[in-house]
């Protein structure tokens, strides 16, 4: 009891019902809590039941949970700031409410009350908060200054456990951003893995692998035993697709008026290879600035990235030198060519996760 302690904000003196949340007591008006059809209003109904029912039957009283600070109700895996959130959304002011959705609303209390409001099956106040959040986090993102990594963490959690897809789908944009500009990446894996985003966690692990070296995995990263074998598994991976991808071009759709698609493949498989070969520092001529520049071998978006480029630049005009290929004269095969890389960089970036899933 000693080590309780009042809520600055919520423990109003007219209160009807106590709450403990860790060492905070909050003592409220249960006619808050009950809102919404909430897991509250059934708890409180259950109580009052148990106390007809004692009273009914002439045993002792029923000592019902929350009546004051000796016997508050517990919660029981939340923290005052959480619960905090939670009663700020039943008590607040129409300003207080418009001013949550401006551009100076706070996205970590918003992130709570979602998560709050879901555990609790408040269920109005729940599809408000991950509207608010989406509006927020959409305006802040706009700001010169990138949203904080923890902002990304708390949101994507209420997103993921609400299965909100509109706030999902916006919080990937950022995760990306972040991840591609190798910032806490060690957070990007752990989080983006413990909830099961295996899109973003194979981009984390990829970036780690191709742009870290294997003394920051351990140093700057703070990774795991096991995130760290994943990137020595992804590391051999890549290497063996890298390895293999010039002599396997995807498959083209040929162009209606393609004279011998069988030539066209053969002439084709020669360009790509040409094109994926790694360590050549300019494509016959082409501008430096025009080709994306490889980081390391195992690159192998960075490799495709650079494919894509020099297609797009000779289905522009903008690449003479193309004509030293025998692929020069399928020019009715260009655009499938490019949609078929387009196509496998897709595959490839949506499923990295699949270069760091075996050897666990």
């Amino acid at each position: 009891m000693s080590s309780r302690c009042h809520d600055a904000k919520y423990y109003f003196h007219d209160g009807n019902i106590t709450i403990l949340v860790s060492d905070t007591l909050f003592k409220v008006h249960r006619q808050f809590l009950a809102r919404d059809a909430s897991a509250f209003e059934n708890m409180f109904s259950l109580n009052l039941d148990r106390a007809r029912q004692a009273t009914s039957s002439g045993s002792m009283p029923f000592q019902q949970d929350g009546n004051n600070d000796e016997n508050p109700i517990r919660m029981e895996g939340d923290t005052p700031d959480e619960f905090r959130a939670l009663l700020w959304s039943l008590y607040a002011l129409p300003h207080e409410i418009a001013g949550a959705t401006s551009f100076h609303g706070d996205p970590v209390k918003l992130s709570n009350v979602a998560r709050m409001s879901h555990k609790y099956h408040f269920a109005s106040t729940e599809t408000w908060a991950l509207v608010a959040l989406l509006v927020v986090i959409d305006l802040q993102s706009r700001a010169p200054v990138p949203l904080s990594t923890d902002v990304l963490v708390k949101a994507t959690e209420a997103a993921v456990l609400c299965e909100n897809t509109p706030l999902l789908d916006a919080l990937r944009v950022r995760w990306r951003k972040l991840i591609e500009n190798l910032q806490d990446l060690g957070t990007a894996i752990s989080v983006t893995e413990r909830l099961g985003l295996k899109d973003l966690c194979g981009l984390a692990y990829y970036m780690a692998v191709s742009h870290k070296g294997r003394e920051s995995w351990i140093s700057e990263l703070g990774l795991n035993r096991e995130q760290r074998i994943r990137l020595l598994s992804g590391h051999h991976n890549l290497s063996q697709q890298c390895d293999s991808l010039p002599t396997d071009p995807p498959d083209i759709l040929h162009h209606d008026d393609c004279d011998d698609p069988d030539i066209c493949d053969e002439d084709w498989g020669v360009l790509w290879m040409a094109m994926l070969a790694y360590g050549q520092p300019c494509f016959l001529g082409m501008p430096m600035e025009s080709q994306p520049q490889l980081v390391n071998k195992i690159d192998i978006l960075g490799r495709l990235d650079r494919a894509i480029g020099i297609l797009t630049a000779l289905l522009e005009g903008t690449f003479p030198e193309i004509s030293i290929y025998d692929f020069a004269n399928h020019e009715d095969c260009w655009k499938p060519a490019l949609v078929a890389t387009q196509s496998l960089h897709e595959r490839v970036q949506g499923d990295l996760m699949a270069f760091f899933e075996d050897g666990i």
